[in-house]
C-alpha cells in the first residue's frame, strides 16, 4: 500500500503545481520560467520535508521497520519534489510547442508523475534495502 501512496501525492502535488503555471501563464503573472520554477521548489522542498516525516511516521506507526520506513519517507519526499517540477516544466513545455496548456498540462503531469512516482519508489528501495 505504500507506492499508491506515493503514487498519489505526487499526481496531487504536480496537478496543483500545474494549475498554478497553467493561471500564471494565462494572467501574465508569472514571471520568466527560472522564477517560477525555483519559487514551485522552494514550497516543494518543505512539503517534501513535512509528507517525508509524516510517511516515514505512518509506516513506523503501522509496524514497517526502521529501514522500510526510511524508504517510504525518502521515496515520498524525492517524488514531491520531482512531481513539483514536472508541475512547472509540462505547462512551460507544452506553451512552447503552441499548444494550449490547460488543454492538456494537467493529464500529462497526472500520467508523467505517476510512472516517476512508482519509478522512485523502486529506486529508493533498490538503492536502500
Amino acid at each position: 500500500a505504500m507506492m499508491p501512496m506515493v503514487m498519489a501525492i505526487g499526481g496531487m502535488v504536480g496537478s496543483q503545481a500545474s494549475t498554478l503555471i497553467i493561471r500564471a501563464l494565462a494572467t501574465n503573472s508569472g514571471g520568466p520560467f527560472r522564477a517560477a520554477f525555483s519559487k514551485e521548489m522552494l514550497v516543494s522542498v518543505a512539503m517534501a520535508a513535512a509528507l517525508g516525516i509524516v510517511a516515514f511516521g505512518n509506516a513506523w506507526i503501522l509496524g514497517g521497520s526502521p529501514h522500510t520506513s526510511l524508504v517510504m519517507g525518502i521515496a515520498m519526499a524525492a517524488d514531491v519534489v520531482f512531481a513539483a517540477g514536472l508541475g512547472v516544466a509540462v505547462p512551460n513545455l507544452v506553451r512552447a510547442l503552441r499548444i494550449d496548456p490547460a488543454l492538456i498540462s494537467t493529464p500529462a503531469v497526472t500520467a508523467l508523475t505517476d510512472l516517476t512516482g512508482a519509478t522512485i519508489f523502486l529506486l529508493v528501495i533498490t538503492m536502500l534495502l
